[in-house]
């Protein structure tokens, strides 16, 4: 290949090359080209205006911008200085200004990035580029306001367009300008080219401020995601809800969960939430909460279990059990295991309810489906001690108990409590004593303590004990009773107890 052939050119000699080209092209272009023919060509006056002339020497020098780009990198200084002259004779052609704008922002220069524009948008006024470059421009020098009003500018001439919207509520957001930003999205979602873009933002936005501990701004992004997410809406009250009752808006909280509970598609945590706030001043509208839940939502296994809960804590034994032996049935339906908390209450409120043999069936059932759960095993060994059945499985179940937990009070407790049914008062005072040792005061254990020191003999102990454990629970009858028997008088005991 010859040496000067067009490959081994330098890059200037190309940019020289393909500006001669250019200029060759545009006079061509504006004198206007003509073929051969086979009749003599009519003769042409030859002659360009002012105009012309200037629009060949913008596109030139365009043209040159354009090739300094290829060159050194988009927004070189060289680039800048041909667009600069190129819009010297542009007459406000609307790309070459743009590429001027763009390449004084790029190298810092907002202020005449500003003037320019301001040319753009004059000459193109429905254009949205020409106001999101003013808004980089702003921003450049850090006028936020006045970059938020061009985006905005900017959505009045597209509103469909999704990136405009995010822009402008981000920028806003930073500002803490809430109440704009959530008006702006408000607009935005049912308009936008893709609404699920803005709901997926407004979503992301409010669990960012969560995760800040700022629940309030979250709970605005929630209210509006929730206007336009019919799907998602009860999920979202009930999140509301939650944050209301973390901040302690009590009323608000309640309104979130009843609004939840009332959409079309309710999820269970709103009755059961809703029930929990109402049951402590109007226990019955608790109760008329979760059957309504229940009612509309009749597999879900959570709301009768929480029904049977509200009825456990207003002792209404049979209902309570009924509702549990409703769980107990959606539970074989689904061929599932319930929960250790349900054995726990459905178990206890069995043995309140005075039918201990179903209370041991329970337990023992759980305990089948897992072999580990101590609170159940320590719970069945303490009441068939308490009811002085099968002392030796209870005292079983007590080690069990303790092999998974050997630090627990609860459980020397009971195990020690199983000692002494069993007439084993040495081995009985020896692990409650350890366990008055690990949560001194507690006043079941003193009151095992004094029950142990009198099989003892030792009247004084258990006395004293007997005082210490009133002292902590002046409302248990046993030990009233005890004290009383042996000539104590109980006037001047809680005083006693205040005293330092």
């Amino acid at each position: 290949m010859r040496k000067d052939s067009i490959s081994d050119q330098t890059p200037s000699a190309w940019m020289h090359c393909a500006r001669y080209a250019f200029c060759l092209a545009t006079v061509a272009t504006l004198a206007g080209c003509s073929t051969a023919h086979d009749s003599a060509p009519t003769p042409v006056a030859f002659t360009l205006s002012t105009e012309d002339h200037d629009t060949a020497r913008a596109l030139t020098y365009f043209a040159s911008g354009l090739i300094e780009e290829d060159a050194h990198g988009a927004h070189s200084a060289a680039a800048m200085r041909e667009y600069a002259k190129a819009a010297e004779f542009s007459n406000g052609n609307k790309a070459i200004y743009m590429r001027v704008a763009e390449a004084c922002i790029a190298n810092g220069l907002a202020e005449k990035a500003i003037l320019i524009l301001g040319d753009v948008i004059s000459h193109a006024p429905h254009d949205i580029m020409p106001y999101k470059r003013l808004a980089s421009a702003y921003q450049q020098l850090g006028n936020t306001e006045a970059a938020i009003a061009a985006y905005v500018m900017a959505i009045t001439k597209n509103p469909k367009h999704t990136e405009l919207y995010l822009t402008t509520a981000t920028m806003l957001f930073q500002l803490k300008h809430d109440d704009r930003a959530l008006s702006l999205l408000e607009v935005g979602i049912p308009v936008v080219d893709n609404p699920e873009k803005l709901s997926a933002f407004c979503y992301n936005r409010g669990r960012q401020f969560i995760s800040r501990r700022e629940n309030e701004r979250a709970i605005g992004c929630f209210k509006v995601l929730a206007t336009f997410s019919r799907a998602q809406r009860s999920h979202i009250y009930n999140l509301i809800g939650q944050l209301q009752e973390a901040m302690g808006m009590s009323e608000q909280a309640l309104d979130s969960f009843r609004t939840a509970t009332q959409d079309e598609t309710p999820v269970a945590e709103s009755f059961a939430r809703l029930a929990s706030r109402q049951l402590q001043d109007a226990p019955n509208k608790a109760i008329s909460t979760l059957r309504e839940g229940i009612q509309r939502l009749p597999e879900d296994l959570s709301l009768a279990m929480a029904l049977g809960n509200v009825y456990a804590q207003l002792d209404d034994y049979p209902e309570s059990i009924r509702m549990y032996e409703r769980v107990s049935s959606l539970v074989k339906q689904a061929n599932a295991i319930p929960p250790e908390d349900f054995f726990l209450r459905y178990g206890a409120t069995c043995e309140r309810a005075g039918n201990v043999a179903k209370a041991a069936e329970i337990f023992e059932n759980c305990i089948q489906y897992n072999p580990s759960s101590h609170q159940v095993l320590n719970y069945l060994a303490y009441m068939l001690a308490e009811n002085g059945l099968r002392l030796n499985q209870a005292m079983q179940y007590a080690n069990r108990a303790l092999t998974e937990n050997p630090e627990s009070p609860s459980y020397l407790d009971t195990r020690g409590w199983v000692h002494f049914k069993l007439g084993q008062y040495r081995a009985a005072l020896d692990d409650i004593v350890q366990a008055n040792t690990l949560e001194p005061g507690d006043p079941v254990i003193t009151d095992h303590l004094g029950d142990i020191w009198s099989a003892l003999g030792n009247r004084d102990r258990a006395l004293e004990h007997w005082t210490l454990s009133y002292r902590a629970d002046a409302d248990n009858p046993a030990v009233v009773e005890k004290l009383q028997a042996n000539g104590v008088s109980l006037e001047n005991l809680p005083a006693e107890a205040a005293a330092p």
